[in-house]
């Protein structure tokens, strides 16, 4: 039997799991995700975005926005704020364009304090900020049994915590409590969906898709284990499809903002989108592009969808004619890039290679700068489009910068610094807020980071504020004293120290007009009440 509902009764809960491995969610005895697929129309090689790295930042406002990281602007984990205007979120647009009422409650507190609310602090009607899955599902579960928001975002953060821990693996028996424990936690939301008064009237949608997978205890490389994700589209609507997605056309997180809009009665296409409705009869999708494939032939060539990492020629000169360094020599240049840390990459000779996904094969030398890439010839592509076996291969190698000396302590960098004021006694005085940001090698957050700055002013004479990076967000946040609106302040880095690391600041580490932030270069900052300065220290 078909039925219909009143446009007002259309109710949205997401669902969002971070860190959740595609292969362990169709894999493990998880009961409650096999009921939302009873309900609508599943994907367990659905994609994240394409164009960021595969962290919880780029992703989770991908899946907000519906667009990739090149547009929306957000490339890590603590630059959410960066969010682009021009692109809102599905929460904002269900807001303000759609009339709907709308609450969140997560875990990972940067999604309302450095994105939502950074967008537009009107959006959520309700907002909750929780340390565990548990009290946030419960917060979620009093919202869908006693109050009547329209969309309900909730963001469970136990299973990226156990992958980080252990291992992003069903196998691994952290994870796969985890995985477990927030299926019991889905089960308790849904149950009190089917269990609220008026169900028989509304039109519920469920959505649930993940950031991101994992592989090992990271998800930074690029390769399926990252990059393919479940997504699932139910409903008790006879609008929303039923079964297993086309192989062809597995999905996107990025398909989460045209698939809410479109079930709340938004216009659509909207051009600017990078994903598309998933799930729904009413809609015909557009099947994704398939990329031409490349014809391998290792010996000569190198596949471009591998940043030729496939190469396994003779080529032992570098673009510019340098010879290469043997890959088993620490002489000229000391390296980790040996057969026995990548025992697949073919690392032999001095032959030119690609072991740690740079822009090309490329190879340390003997006689020029410390490495350099190599003029290798590009396969060709198949004008069929059928694939090979060679060309459906994906990187799986760790993505990191360009080659680094081996250092005693892994190194820390200030990924970003920035610099906001607050206005206090009705604009008379000002207190100056200064947050930097650290991450290592890997662009990951580094929490207990000891930071000490020095600063300089006339009513406050000079004085020193120290701090630590917090464990959840890598930042810390040091606050000069206050002062009155007409002064400058001198602050300069004192000092940056973690146990067990060394603190770099090499300019090839940042980009080409950003300052090296506190060394001698740039030595100091003024800071004037009208002062909102922000230095991105990017890895290049």
């Amino acid at each position: 039997a078909s039925c219909s509902f009143p446009k007002d009764n259309q109710k949205v809960l997401f669902l969002g799991v971070d860190g959740f491995r595609a292969a362990s969610a169709a894999m493990l005895p998880l009961p409650n995700i096999r009921r939302l697929e009873s309900m609508g129309v599943f994907s367990y090689w659905a994609s994240t975005q394409q164009t960021g790295i595969t962290k919880s930042g780029p992703g989770w406002t991908s899946m907000l926005t519906g667009v990739e990281p090149t547009k929306h602007g957000v490339d890590a984990n603590y630059d959410l704020s960066d969010i682009s205007s021009l692109y809102p979120t599905f929460l904002k647009v269900a807001k303000e364009d759609l009339g709907k009422s709308v609450a969140a409650s997560v875990v990972w507190s940067p999604l309302i304090d450095d994105l939502i609310n950074v967008e537009d602090p009107a959006t959520l009607d309700k907002s909750s900020i929780k340390s565990t899955d548990a009290s946030m599902a419960s917060e979620a579960k009093k919202w869908i049994e006693n109050e009547n928001y329209d969309v309900i975002f909730t963001d469970f953060d136990g299973c990226d915590a156990a992958g980080h821990a252990n291992d992003f693996d069903g196998y691994d028996d952290e994870y796969r409590a985890a995985a477990i424990k927030v299926d019991t936690l889905i089960g308790s939301l849904l149950d009190a969906v089917e269990n609220r008064p008026t169900i028989n009237g509304e039109e519920w949608l469920f959505v649930l898709t993940s950031d991101h997978g994992g592989e090992g205890n990271s998800h930074g490389s690029k390769n399926p284990y990252n990059r393919r994700i479940p997504l699932i589209v139910a409903s008790n609507s006879p609008r929303v499809g039923m079964g297993r997605a086309s192989s062809h056309d597995p999905g996107s997180h990025l398909d989460v903002f045209p698939t809410i809009i479109h079930f709340l009665g938004g216009d659509l296409p909207l051009d600017y989108l990078d994903g598309q409705v998933f799930g729904f009869r009413d809609y015909e999708r557009t099947p994704p592009p398939q990329p031409p494939a490349c014809i391998s032939d290792p010996s000569s060539c190198g596949c471009k969808d591998q940043n030729q990492a496939d190469y396994r020629g003779t080529v032992s000169t570098t673009i510019n004619g340098n010879s290469c360094q043997r890959w088993d020599s620490q002489t000229p240049n000391m390296h980790d890039r040996t057969a026995k840390n990548y025992p697949d990459s073919g690392l032999e000779d001095n032959y030119c290679r690609n072991p740690d996904n740079e822009a090309g094969a490329w190879c340390y030398t003997i006689d020029g700068p410390r490495w350099e890439l190599c003029d290798i010839p590009a396969c060709p592509v198949s004008t069929t489009n059928e694939p090979t076996m060679e060309s459906t291969m994906e990187p799986t190698m760790e993505p990191t910068s360009a080659p680094v000396p081996i250092l005693s302590n892994p190194a820390i960098y200030i990924r970003r610094i920035k610099f906001r004021k607050n206005l206090k006694s009705k604009g008379t005085k000002v207190i100056h807020i200064i947050t930097m940001y650290f991450v290592n090698e890997d662009l990951e957050q580094i929490s207990g980071v000891d930071v000490e700055i020095g600063y300089e002013s006339t009513s406050q004479g000079s004085g020193v504020v120290k701090g630590k990076s917090s464990i959840r967000t890598g930042n810390t946040i040091l606050t000069i004293p206050i002062v009155p609106v007409s002064e400058t302040i001198i602050v300069k880095m004192n000092d940056v120290s973690r146990e067990g690391y060394t603190y770099r600041d090499e300019k090839n580490y940042r980009d080409a007009n950003d300052c090296p932030a506190f060394s001698d270069e740039c030595p100091t900052f003024e800071l004037t009440a009208q002062s909102i300065i922000r230095i991105n220290a990017r890895k290049n």
